[in-house]
C-alpha cells in the first residue's frame, strides 16, 4: 500500500518526468552541432511588441504580420514608442534604432512572408493555422503558440515566468520540454 501511495504522488510523477526529459536530452545531445543552423531571419504572426522588439535588439531580420490590419498598425506604433522610450533613456542610440527599422518588414498576409529561418505564430483560428502552414516559406520551421504543432513543427507555451519549446513525436507526445527563466527579463514577452 505504501509503494502505491508513493508511486502516485506528485513527487514521483515529477521524478518520472525528469527521467524522461533527461533521456530525451541525451538523445538530442547526440545531434551534431553542424546540423543546427543559426537563426538570422524570423517571421512573427500576431506577436507582442516586446517579442518583436527583443528579436530586433538581437540584430535579427524580423517580418511581422497580424490577423487584423488594425492590429499591425498598433504593433508598429507600439514598437516605435518602446524604441523612442529606450532612446530617451539612453538605452538605444538613434543609429541602432534606424538599423532595427531597416530589418523590420511588416506583411499583410502569411503568404507575404519572404525567406525566413523560423516562423513563430499565434494563429487566431484553426483556419489561420492551416493557412500559415500552407504559406510557410521553403526551409522555414513553424513554431506555434496556442495550438498543437504537427510533424516537423515546434510548440511554444509561455507563462509570466517560464517558457517551454517542444516538438511533437510521431505518436503525438512531446519529445522534450525546454524550460527557461522568464523572457520578461530579456524583454521578449
Amino acid at each position: 500500500m505504501a509503494y502505491d501511495d508513493l508511486s502516485r504522488s506528485e513527487t514521483a510523477a515529477a521524478l518520472r518526468h525528469l527521467a524522461r526529459a533527461r533521456a530525451a536530452t541525451q538523445t538530442l545531445a547526440a545531434v551534431p552541432a553542424r546540423a543546427v543552423a543559426p537563426v538570422a531571419r524570423v517571421a512573427l504572426w500576431n506577436p507582442s511588441v516586446a517579442q518583436a522588439g527583443a528579436l530586433l535588439r538581437r540584430g535579427l531580420s524580423v517580418q511581422i504580420g497580424t490577423t487584423a490590419p488594425e492590429a499591425l498598425a498598433q504593433l508598429l506604433t507600439g514598437i516605435a514608442r518602446a524604441q523612442e522610450q529606450a532612446v530617451a533613456a539612453g538605452q538605444l542610440d538613434p543609429a541602432r534604432r534606424a538599423a532595427d527599422w531597416a530589418r523590420l518588414d511588416p506583411v499583410a498576409t502569411p503568404e507575404a512572408f519572404g525567406a525566413t529561418d523560423l516562423v513563430i505564430a499565434k494563429p487566431a483560428s484553426i483556419a489561420e493555422r492551416d493557412r500559415l502552414r500552407q504559406a510557410l516559406p521553403a526551409g522555414a520551421v513553424l513554431a506555434l503558440s496556442g495550438t498543437a504543432p504537427g510533424p516537423g513543427e515546434l510548440g511554444i507555451d509561455r507563462s509570466q515566468r517560464l517558457a517551454a519549446i517542444w516538438a511533437a513525436t510521431p505518436n503525438g507526445g512531446p519529445i522534450c520540454h525546454g524550460w527557461r527563466r522568464s523572457c520578461a527579463r530579456a524583454g521578449c514577452g
